[in-house]
Order: C-alpha cells, then structure tokens, then sequence
C-alpha cells in the first residue's frame, strides 16, 4: 500500500525512463487536433471566399401643383395637378473575392425611354476592382460618367429634381468603364465608351454601330481628412462625343419638376428643339462644388454642339448654380473614388419619447437650399425657346432613410419671343433602405 501512491503519481507525470504519461500525450493530441481543425478552417476559407450581397430599395412619392399666368396657359394649355410615384426600385448588390463587386436594380414604375416597357432595369454591371494602373473596370448599365448632379443617386440630390441641364444627359447607357485616381488622392479621372441610343434593358440592334465616347475628370486640391470631408472643394471637366450616324435627336425640358399618369409624362415641354437628324453631338461639360462645414455650393455648365445632317451646326447650352445650408449643423458628404455626394446622417435622428423629466426629442437634419437654372435651345434654324428657374427647398432628413422635401419653383420661359410665367410647388416623400 505504501507503494501505491507512487503508481499514482507515475500516472501524471513524465518519468526520465518512460517519457511522457499516457493522460498528458493523449491531452496534446486532442490540442494537435483542435489547433490543425482551426488550420484547416482558416486555409479553406481562404481558397474559397464568399460573396456578400446586400438588398437595398427606395419608395418615393411625388405630387406637385401649378399656376400659370394667362400666357403660359396660351403657349403651352392647362396644365393639371398630380402625384405619383416617382421611384419605386428594388436592388441587391453584392462584393466578393476582394476585387469582384456587381449590382443590379430595377424600377417599377418608370417606364423605358425607347420602348415604353415597365419594370425595367436601372442598374445592372458588374465590376473587377484594384487592376494595376487601370483601377477598377464595369461592364453593363449604368450612368455615363459627366456631371457631379447627375451621378449622384436620386436619394442624394438636393432638390427633388435635377436642374434644367440634365436635358442634355443620357439616364444611363449599356458600356463599359474604367475608372481610378492619383496616389495622393486629388486627382480622379472615368473614361468609357458606351451604346448610344440602346434600351433600359441593355438591348441594341443596327447595321452601324452608333457609340459614346466619354471622360470625366476631377481635382480635389482640398479634403479636409480629420474630419471626413467636412471641408472640401473640388472642381471638374468633362466631355462627350457621341456618334449618331443619322439618328433623330431631341432635347427638351419642362421646369425642374416631374410627373407620370400611365407610363406618359403629363408635364408639357416648355422649351424644345423638335426632332434633329444629327450625325455628331458633342457635349462640354463644367463643374465645381464646395462643402464648408453645414453650407455648401455646386455649379455646373453644358454647352452642347449638334452636327446636323442637312442644316448648319447649333449649339445649346445649360447652366446652373445652387447654395445649401444644414441648419441643424451636418455636413454634405462627398465620395471621392466614386465622385459623387452621398446621404446626410443627422446628428439626432427624429423621435418623441416620454421621461421622468418630461417630453424628448430629436430634431433629424434641416437643410434649407436655393437654386437658379438656365436652359437655352435656340440657336440658328432651331428656337426652341429658353427657360430659366428660380427654385428654393426645405428638406427634413428624419433618418438617415427617411425624407421629407418641398420645392417652390418660379419658371421664366422665353418661347417664340414670347414671355411667360409659371409657379410649382412639388413635394416629395422618400424611404430608402
């Protein structure tokens, strides 16, 4: 019995002649096992990296109201008051492998400019990332690559709508893209070739190929880093040729407000160059923004220069400039490797809630903006008249999803040296997630 405590300690611990105990070699295997499970699980996951997708959507709904003077209604008849829904889309995009990112999105509601079909597809590419030199290239459908406003998403903008140039714009094309910038993060360029006149669904058929030549550059000599951006300027160029071949082209433009009944805009045009025979276009185009804490500025100038086929070369042009202030003290954000604004966050999202010491809340975002557009089409044997807009807006940012806005709009039109007038007031409800 005296032995017998020996025998049990032998059984712990290691013994110079017979090497480690049968308990301790078996408890080092099962870590052996565990720490090459953990091994294996690692370099697996690392030859087979996953996609990760995101579903992403947006509801907005429109209405706006209008009066005319007695002029306008002679020029251009009575024209009704609506609402409809401006945007109802439906997306999902995903990254994956490090370099790979695709998107695609759908709209319910908007109809295709060239077939009139509905749903059709807003976005649909798919990009390969960090290529050396070259930066990132897409393939597919989406915006051509000119104008700060226009490239901006439609949940981002300012103003319920766009300003009067956008008439000179494409929606979005079917092409490819590369894009990328500068080592020291000022410089920024997009260039790309895309089908001209193609479908919402990324279709076109001819005998001649008709294509979109496009570039876009941006510096950014100022970015405030400390502070995300919250001090900026940033000013850009861009130009577009577009080879036509013989296709009909028109341009036109009712004041900075939009509405549908059926699939059809029930908004005359105010100004319009009728349909052109062209075999060039070539669009100019300028830009420049700055965000200075809560206040910021943006302007942009088209100069539009139109071969025709049987009449002499005309030349449109487009113009505005606009100021914004957050009286609730954010910031506009701007994403530089892409080149266009972003969402505001507000500092407090809304709420109303009961406490102890009584009623709390929170405020979301204000922003308060003024804008002046203008939009020439006469030119030579085209007069398609001018219009100008004066337009000031009150935005509340519930949430960061949640959207609020109303847009008074005074519309100075000039058409067959014919002066008249129209108001609008439009406001716009929007969710996105």
């Amino acid at each position: 019995m005296a032995n017998e405590p020996d025998a049990k300690l032998a059984y712990y611990q290691s013994s110079t002649n017979e090497g480690r105990s049968p308990l301790v070699q078996e408890l080092e295997n099962r870590v052996k096992q565990l720490e090459d499970g953990q091994k294996t699980a690692v370099e697996k996951g690392k030859k087979e990296p996953r996609f990760e997708h995101q579903i992403f959507g947006r509801i907005q709904a429109e209405g706006a109201t209008f009066n005319q003077d007695p002029a306008n209604i002679r020029q251009l008849g009575n024209i009704p008051n609506g609402n409809d829904f401006r945007r109802v889309r439906l997306g999902m995009q995903g990254t994956g492998y490090e370099i790979l990112f695709y998107r695609l999105e759908i709209d319910f509601v908007q109809p295709d400019e060239v077939t009139g079909r509905r749903p059709r597809i807003t976005d649909g590419y798919f990009e390969i990332r960090q290529l050396p030199t070259l930066g990132t290239f897409r393939l597919g459908q989406f915006r051509e690559p000119y104008s700060v406003e226009r490239l901006t998403s439609g949940n981002d903008i300012t103003f319920i709508e766009r300003g009067l140039p956008q008439t000179f714009h494409t929606s979005r094309a079917f092409g490819i893209m590369l894009y990328n910038n500068s080592r020291n993060e000022k410089w920024y360029w997009w260039t790309g070739l895309f089908n001209e006149h193609a479908t919402n669904f990324g279709e076109y058929y001819g005998d001649a190929a008709r294509l979109a030549y496009d570039n876009r550059l941006v510096w950014v000599p100022w970015y405030d880093e400390p502070s995300g951006g919250r001090y900026m300027a940033a000013v850009g160029a861009a130009y577009s040729l577009r080879d036509l071949k013989g296709r009909t082209e028109k341009f036109s433009s009712g004041p900075e407000v939009n509405l549908q009944y059926d699939a059809m805009s029930i908004i005359p045009s105010f100004v319009s160059t009728g349909t052109l025979t062209a075999n060039q276009t070539q669009i100019f185009h300028a830009e420049a923004f700055t965000v200075l804490g809560p206040l910021s500025f943006q302007a942009e100038y088209y100069g539009t220069l139109v071969n025709q086929v049987h009449n002499p070369q005309v030349f449109f042009q487009g113009m505005y400039v606009y100021g914004s202030y957050l009286l609730t003290g954010e910031h506009r954000p701007y994403d530089r490797k892409q080149g266009i604004f972003t969402a505001i966050k507000p500092h407090s999202n809304f709420f109303r809630v009961r406490t102890n010491r009584g009623i709390a809340t929170g405020p979301g975002a204000w922003e308060v903006a003024a804008r002046f557009s203008s939009l020439n089409l006469s030119d030579r044997n085209i007069q398609g008249g001018t219009l100008n807009d004066v337009t000031v807006g009150l935005n509340w940012y519930a949430t960061f999803q949640m959207r609020f806005s109303i847009n008074y709009i005074h519309a100075f039109l000039n058409r067959h040296n014919v002066m008249s007038n129209a108001d609008v007031v439009s406001g716009l409800a929007q969710v996105v997630w």
